[in-house]
């Protein structure tokens, strides 16, 4: 991973302004009268934020009678989203992915098959299996956002002497495991899940630690006022993808 810098772009003016100004003064004016930006990512708190930065980027090109190439706009979850396709996609066969309707028919399927230990998660003589598998949803969703596997939030709670949730853990592990064989023996993918099993693989698997990550190293990386962002965003530049450049302009 490409060492992040921090640019301090001052309080005094106009912060979209500001960075518009310095991108361009990153983008190398060709004797074709191009701002060519198009070797960088902008993330951004929102589209919203993308859009005026365009906007503006596209106004100072004009005044300095260049014309735009402009880089790829994008949020920290897009972000995250579609490089973890692109991982996937280059290492795994699948049909598509998953959606909402499938991963609970799956999960629900599993709740049922292994409903006499699940005795945390689903109260005795309830039949609630459909609300249930919303709520594993739910929590599957959530940690994989911060990049943890269910095995590490289990091991998390054991260091920190904390017994009273553990049951429920064992159970979300065992759900989790038949999910992700209901995934495979369907040919579909969930992307959260598998952003997890990969960064989970790297964290204990020696050997996984030489695969090669995806190179992107001709790109430029530029966080645009995000301070706030997935954990799990952190994870993936680390171990998955190699910028050549990366910068948050604050």
């Amino acid at each position: 991973m490409a060492k992040k810098e921090k640019n301090f772009l001052g309080n005094n003016g106009n912060f979209l302004s500001d960075s518009a100004d310095y991108l361009l003064s990153c983008s190398g004016h060709s004797r074709y009268n191009l701002a060519d930006l198009s070797d960088k990512i902008i993330i951004s708190n929102s589209s919203r934020i993308n859009r005026r930065l365009e906007e503006l980027l596209v106004l100072k090109t004009a005044k300095l009678g260049l014309v735009l190439r402009p880089p790829i706009f994008t949020t920290p979850k897009l972000f995250v989203d579609s490089i973890s396709q692109e991982i996937a996609l280059s290492e795994l066969n699948f049909n598509r992915e998953i959606n909402n309707f499938e991963k609970l028919i799956i999960l629900e399927k599993a709740i049922r098959e292994n409903q006499n230990i699940l005795s945390s998660l689903l109260p005795k003589n309830s039949l609630s299996f459909s609300n249930t598998a919303r709520q594993v949803a739910s929590i599957f969703d959530e940690i994989g956002r911060e990049g943890y596997h269910p095995q590490e939030i289990y091991n998390l709670l054991g260091k920190e002497g904390i017994s009273d949730d553990s049951d429920r853990w064992v159970e979300l592990i065992r759900l989790y495991e038949e999910y992700s064989k209901g995934l495979f023996d369907n040919g579909l993918i969930d992307y959260n899940i598998f952003r997890i099993n990969r960064l989970f693989e790297k964290k204990h698997n020696a050997a996984s630690r030489d695969s090669s990550p995806l190179d992107k190293s001709a790109l430029s990386l530029y966080f645009l006022g995000v301070v706030d962002y997935p954990k799990v965003l952190d994870l993936i530049l680390r171990d998955s993808v190699v910028f050549g450049h990366i910068e948050a302009l604050i």
